[in-house]
C-alpha cells in the first residue's frame, strides 16, 4: 500500500510539473518573441562625426594605443598691417604656403603628447624661400570629461613650449623678410580648453568648444636683420611680450557626413622690449597689438575617423597687427 501511495504521488508531481510547462511555455516563447522584435524595432543611436573646427584645439585627450594626425595646409596673404589706432596702412604683399601636422599620441587614461613639425614657403615681390619653422610639443592632461544632459563640459589642460629650429636672425636684406619663419624662443605655454556636445532634435548635433592660451616667452639673443627687426648691424637681446588668445567655436551637424563650423580668434600680445645696440635707422621694439579674426568652415566626415575640413581665416580688425585672408584645409584621420 505504502509503495501504490508513493507511485501516485510521483504521477501527480509529474503531472503538475507537466501542466506548468505547457501552461507557461508558449507565453514565454512569445514574450521572448516579442522582445526581440522591440529590439530590431528600436533606432539605432546616431554617433556624431566631426573634424574639428579650423582652430580651437579638442577638450579631449586621445586614449592609450590610439593617434590622431591632422595635416593642415593654409595659404595666407598679407596685403596690409592695422596702425595704433585700429586703422589699416597698404603694404606690399606678402604670401605664404604653410604645411602644420598635428600628430596626437595617446600616453594614458587622461594623457597624450603632441608634436606639430610645419614648414614655410614664403614669396614677395620677385623673392621667395622655403624654411622648416619651430617645433611645437605639448602634453595634454585630462580634467573632466563631458557629461551627456549635465552642465558639466570636458576639459584639458595643456603644457606647451616651441623648440626654436626656424631662422629668426642673420636675414638676408635681398630676402625681404621671407626667408624669416621662427621665434628664437622656446615660449613655454599654458592652455585651457572646453568643450560640450549638444544632441538637438532630428539628430543634429552642436559642438561648442572654448580655448584659452597663455605664452610668456624667453628673452632672445639676436644679430643682424631678424624676424624682430634691426639691420646688419643689431646686436642686443629682445624680450616678446606675453601674448593671451582666445578662441570661441561651434560645430553643427547638416547631416551626419557635412558639418558647418566656425572660429571667432581673439589674441593680444604685450610691447616688445629690447637693449643693446639696435643699429643705424633700425626699430626693434614695438608696442602691445590686438587682432580679432574669424575662420567659417564646412567638414564632410566619410566615417566617425576620416574627415576633411576647409575654410577661410579671416582679419576682422585689429591694432599693430597684420591684416590678412587665408585658405586653410585640413585632414584629419583617427587610428
Amino acid at each position: 500500500m505504502q509503495k501504490k501511495s508513493l507511485k501516485r504521488k510521483t504521477y501527480r508531481l509529474l503531472l503538475y510539473f507537466l501542466f506548468i510547462n505547457i501552461y507557461y511555455s508558449p507565453a514565454a516563447i512569445c514574450d521572448s518573441f516579442s522582445n526581440h522584435l522591440l529590439e530590431k524595432e528600436q533606432p539605432t543611436k546616431v554617433v556624431p562625426w566631426f573634424t574639428g573646427p579650423l582652430l580651437a584645439p579638442s577638450a579631449n585627450t586621445i586614449p592609450p594605443g590610439h593617434v590622431n594626425v591632422e595635416p593642415y595646409v593654409y595659404f595666407m596673404a598679407f596685403t596690409a598691417s592695422y596702425d595704433n589706432h585700429w586703422k589699416k596702412v597698404s603694404q606690399p604683399n606678402v604670401y605664404s604656403l604653410l604645411s602644420q601636422t598635428f600628430i596626437q599620441i595617446g600616453i594614458n587614461s587622461f594623457m597624450d603628447f603632441q608634436i606639430v613639425p610645419q614648414m614655410s614657403y614664403q614669396f614677395t615681390q620677385g623673392v621667395r624661400s622655403t624654411q622648416i619653422g619651430d617645433l611645437p610639443l605639448s602634453v595634454d592632461f585630462q580634467i573632466a570629461h563631458d557629461l551627456p544632459n549635465h552642465w558639466r563640459p570636458s576639459a584639458k589642460f595643456t603644457l606647451k613650449m616651441s623648440c626654436p629650429f626656424g631662422k629668426y636672425q642673420h636675414l638676408n636684406p635681398s630676402k625681404l623678410g621671407t626667408d624669416g619663419v621662427g621665434s628664437g624662443s622656446w615660449d613655454p605655454e599654458m592652455d585651457l580648453n572646453f568643450s560640450k556636445l549638444l544632441s538637438l532634435s532630428n539628430n543634429r548635433f552642436l559642438s561648442m568648444r572654448l580655448a584659452f592660451s597663455y605664452i610668456i616667452p624667453n628673452a632672445t639673443s639676436i644679430k643682424g636683420l631678424s624676424v624682430y627687426g634691426g639691420s646688419l648691424d643689431t646686436k642686443g637681446t629682445v624680450y616678446p611680450g606675453n601674448t593671451f588668445s582666445c578662441d570661441m567655436a561651434v560645430e553643427y551637424t547638416l547631416t551626419q557626413n557635412w558639418t558647418l563650423a566656425t572660429d571667432l580668434y581673439y589674441t593680444h600680445t604685450n610691447k616688445i622690449r629690447f637693449s643693446g645696440h639696435p643699429g643705424i635707422l633700425s626699430v626693434v621694439e614695438k608696442p602691445s597689438s590686438e587682432q580679432i579674426s574669424l575662420a567659417p568652415a564646412i567638414e564632410y566626415n566619410w566615417n566617425i575617423n576620416v574627415g576633411i575640413i576647409t575654410g577661410a581665416w579671416i582679419t576682422l580688425t585689429g591694432r599693430n597687427s597684420s591684416y590678412f585672408r587665408s585658405s586653410v584645409t585640413a585632414l584629419n584621420i583617427y587610428f
